[in-house]
């Protein structure tokens, strides 16, 4: 069979559709008989059964809680050579890269772009951290990237590259855990849209020290939360 999405994608879905455990799907088209042979137009019934395929998965991403979930958590990061993070605990407890105050501290992690992810919505990123709590006034910069790199890309020049800032303020209580989902840290629908094959989705998070009220503590990172709503 060919495994060639852009293959698939030059056939006709089929309209006709049925409903099977509360999803949705295509249903299979059979082989027509024709007066002397049977024939199958377009590998009709492959792409019904691709879709249904499809259509399964999405279901199992919604029950999970959106069309495209996924967790990085600390041990998938990847650390800079030239400005690592710190690993370490919360308390003893939960495992964490802790980007000091002090360093550009940098972690990398990529994201295939899934045959179930949504290119016509936001792809959004929710940072779950906590943080010491010596300097409450002050802040904590991150400096978030991403490249979106399909085949036939070169690295040096992904089809789309960003960069966002943003600033955290500190919490009056060390060491409380926060999910942060940021309008910053997220790809819109216009640059999700321009993926037409496969690709991956290259990502690094970043302090920034140079913020005016840079928190003299370190920023304990958790994991992030890759997911459409």
């Amino acid at each position: 069979m060919n495994d060639n999405d852009l293959y698939w994608a030059s056939i006709a879905s089929n309209a006709n559709t049925e409903t099977i455990g509360g999803i949705l799907m295509p249903k299979v088209r059979a082989i027509e008989e024709s007066d002397p042979v049977y024939y199958q137009i377009d590998d009709s019934m492959g792409k019904d059964l691709k879709e249904r395929d499809m259509a399964i998965a999405n279901a199992v991403q919604v029950a999970l809680g959106g069309w495209f979930n996924q967790f990085i958590g600390p041990n998938s990061l990847y650390n800079d050579v030239a400005s690592p993070f710190e690993y370490g605990t919360v308390a003893g407890r939960a495992v964490v890269c802790s980007f000091l105050p002090t360093l550009t501290s940098k972690a990398y992690f990529q994201l295939p772009i899934a045959n179930n992810i949504k290119l016509t919505d936001n792809l959004y990123f929710k940072l779950i951290y906590c943080m010491s709590a010596s300097e409450t006034a002050k802040d904590v910069g991150l400096i978030f990237r991403y490249d979106i790199v399909q085949s036939g890309d070169q690295f040096s020049t992904p089809t789309v590259s960003q960069t966002n800032n943003e600033s955290i303020t500190v919490p009056n209580t060390q060491y409380v855990m926060n999910g942060y989902t940021s309008i910053n840290f997220m790809i819109p629908v216009a640059q999700m849209g321009v993926v037409t094959n496969h690709s991956i989705i290259v990502c690094s998070l970043e302090r920034d020290i140079t913020v005016p009220n840079n928190h003299a503590g370190k920023f304990m990172l958790a994991g992030v939360i890759a997911y459409q709503p």
